[in-house]
C-alpha cells in the first residue's frame, strides 16, 4: 500500500524481492524482475555504465546506509522517469549481511518544477539587469533595516553594482531615510 518502490538485491546483486510500488514505478511486473542480475530490465541503455558503478559500490558496501543516489529509470513503455535512491543492507534473521534493500521514489516532477523555476528565475534576472534603474533585495528583517556594512545583498542588478558597488551600504541607507508608515 506504500508508494515508495521497494528492491531487495542480494550480494551479487539478483533481485530477490519488489514490491507492488516498484513494479508501477518500473511499469514491469515482479516476474520478470525477481532474479534478474544486472543490467536490469529498467535500465537505460544510455545510463549501463553510471548504473553498473552505482550497483557495483552498493554490492560491495562502498555506499553508506541510506545515501541518495539520483537515478533515472526506463520504465517498461519507454518513458523515462527521474528517482532517488537508498539503500541500506539487508540483514537476515541470523544477524548477516544477505543483501541491500533499496527504496526508490519518484522525483520527476520535483525535477520538472526545479528546472522550470531556475528557468523562470534565470529570465527574471534577465529583465532586472537590463533595467535602466538599480534594483537591489536585501533580508527583510530588522535587524537587516540596520545592518553593517558587510549584511550582503539577496540581489542586486547590474545598474545597482555599476551606481554602489556590491556593497549593502546604499540598499540601507536608503532604508534608513524611508519614512516608517
Amino acid at each position: 500500500s506504500i508508494w515508495t518502490g521497494m528492491r531487495a538485491i542480494d550480494t551479487e546483486g539478483r533481485i530477490t524481492y519488489v514490491n507492488q510500488a516498484m513494479c508501477r514505478l518500473t511499469g514491469f511486473d515482479e516476474r520478470v524482475l525477481i532474479g534478474s542480475l544486472p543490467p536490469y530490465a529498467y535500465w537505460a541503455p544510455e545510463d549501463y555504465e553510471n548504473n553498473m558503478r552505482e550497483i557495483n559500490a552498493i554490492i560491495r558496501g562502498q555506499v553508506s546506509a541510506g545515501t541518495r543516489i539520483l537515478h533515472r529509470i526506463r520504465r517498461r513503455d519507454g518513458t523515462m522517469i527521474d528517482v532517488s535512491m537508498h539503500a541500506s543492507p539487508l540483514i537476515d534473521a541470523d544477524g548477516r549481511q544477505a543483501g541491500w534493500m533499496s527504496s526508490f521514489s519518484d522525483i520527476t516532477e520535483p525535477n520538472r518544477i526545479r528546472v522550470e523555476l531556475a528557468e523562470a528565475h534565470e529570465r527574471f534576472t534577465t529583465v532586472l539587469d537590463e533595467l535602466g534603474a538599480a534594483v537591489s533585495v536585501a533580508p527583510l528583517s530588522q535587524r537587516a533595516r540596520c545592518a553593517a556594512a558587510d549584511e550582503p545583498l539577496l540581489f542586486a542588478n547590474r545598474q545597482y553594482q555599476a551606481l554602489f558597488g556590491a556593497s549593502a551600504n546604499a540598499h540601507h541607507e536608503l532604508l534608513a531615510s524611508a519614512p516608517t508608515d
